[in-house]
């Protein structure tokens, strides 16, 4: 190409034959060069914890003029502040050998990291390198070969959290569903990010009679997460069947973080245990069946054909000691039947 470059004594942008100018020829050489890019560096793979395998995926992309012949990956070390590692071994790509990459074209790998324990805590870092093996194409990285590298991140710390030790519905009648009273609640006690809780509800028992699991319900169902030193209000609920025996009912709960995802709670992940407390009341109470006593048409100071009506116990208690109370029974005169003219005869079923 060429640049011209005059003066523009009447400022018009336009080169007039009594202006100075003078041409100079310009002439660029591309070369070519092979150049490898990852879109995410760092690629940080956020908080983990001891006895935990991670993954992260990234994008490898050819932004050079060449195309490659067998682009490979290659992990080291990462480490923290204090000088603990992760070694090489324990962090893999999938896959290690992309192959070949047109000028232009992207693709994704991923990096899974197993973290071991102990391990101490803290942010681990490390250069990982990606290259194009076409120089002996040995599988090794020599530095005859071009690369890049890109910043691995993990943080490992211990997640910890708590609960509200007692929760209590306080005292309540048979055959309906209750409110926890508050409060109810977890904090997250670090700055890892509880992602998987999940509860492990018990029963509720006095001793002798137990209100079942799944009487209880706590909200959110779960597996539901709390940021990093957050905390999160709890609803508690329980249906307490009707005709269900008075007493105290004391059951014991726990919420964990079940970073495995197994559904069992190991020693390693967080976790908190609580109780739930219930006072069923003692209810007597009863009715009649039917409510109505209908004795018909009865001739004047001739008895009464036996009537049969059913006395039903509603309440959650025995009822041992029945008396009877018969009023007088008023008509359309001006002398009611008297309570003496009035019997009973039970029959227990």
């Amino acid at each position: 190409g060429t640049m011209t470059v005059w003066n523009d004594s009447d400022n018009d942008n336009n080169i007039d034959s009594p202006e100075a100018s003078t041409t100079a020829t310009l002439q660029l050489t591309v070369n070519s060069t092979r150049v490898l890019l990852v879109l995410q560096n760092p690629l940080d793979l956020g908080w983990n914890t001891e006895n935990s395998v991670t993954t992260g995926v990234f994008e490898i992309r050819n932004v050079g003029n060449i195309a490659l012949t067998g682009v490979r990956l290659l992990a080291s070390e990462v480490r923290n502040i204090a000088a603990d590692v992760i070694p090489a071994a324990s962090i893999t790509f999938t896959p290690v050998l992309v192959g070949p990459m047109a000028v232009g074209a992207a693709t994704l790998a991923t990096v899974t990291v197993t973290v071991g324990a102990p391990q101490s805590n803290g942010v681990y870092s490390g250069n990982m390198r990606v290259y194009d093996d076409y120089n002996l194409a040995n599988g090794a990285w020599n530095a005859a070969e071009e690369f890049y590298l890109f910043q691995l991140r993990i943080s490992i710390g211990k997640k910890l959290l708590s609960v509200t030790p007692a929760i209590s519905y306080g005292s309540v009648n048979p055959g309906g569903i209750y409110p926890h009273i508050p409060p109810f609640s977890i904090s997250n006690l670090t700055a890892i990010p509880l992602s998987r809780l999940k509860w492990n509800k018990g029963v509720l028992t006095d001793g002798i009679n137990t209100i079942s699991a799944a009487s209880q319900t706590f909200a959110p169902a779960g597996p539901f997460s709390i940021s990093g030193s957050g905390f999160l209000n709890i609803n508690g609920q329980l249906n307490v069947p009707g005709f269900f025996p008075p007493g105290t009912y004391v059951g014991t709960h726990t919420v964990w973080e079940d970073d495995n995802n197994d559904g069992a709670i190991q020693v390693n992940e967080a976790s908190g245990t609580f109780t739930t407390t219930v006072t069923v009341n003692a209810i007597s109470a009863l009715d009649l069946l039917p409510a109505i006593v209908d004795f018909g048409k009865v001739a004047r100071n001739t008895p009464s054909p036996w009537v049969q009506f059913g006395v039903r116990n509603t309440g959650n208690t025995d009822l041992n000691n029945f008396v009877w109370n018969f009023q007088p029974l008023p008509g359309p005169g001006a002398d009611p039947i008297p309570a003496a003219s009035l019997s009973y005869s039970v029959v227990f079923v």
